[in-house]
């Protein structure tokens, strides 16, 4: 949260030790791989979002979490509460939709 917030050479000239990575882009080398095996039944979606979107979702999903409906939803086994907020948030938008 601090650093979407402030410079880090910022923080580091209040006293604060961050850890910044000394790697650019090409000294990551060739030798990235993911593991081997099953995902299923799991997927990872990245979406891309202007700033203002972003916050938008952000807060959207931090609200759904709040509410007690939220502690009900089929999860179907995900432990991941943002993807299971995601999941409330569009099966309520097809719910009014249909």
């Amino acid at each position: 949260m601090l650093a979407n917030e402030w410079d880090a050479e910022e923080l580091d000239e209040w006293g604060l030790d961050t850890w910044q990575p000394d790697l650019e882009g090409d000294d990551l080398g060739d030798e990235f791989s993911l593991p081997d095996g099953e995902k299923e039944p799991f997927q990872s979606l990245t979406f891309t979002l202007a700033d203002g979107q972003a916050e938008y979702v952000r807060t959207a999903l931090a609200n759904v979490k709040q509410l007690e409906e939220f502690n009900y939803i089929e999860t179907m086994g995900n432990s991941n509460q943002n993807g299971n907020a995601l999941y409330f948030l569009v099966s309520q938008w097809v719910a009014q939709r249909t």
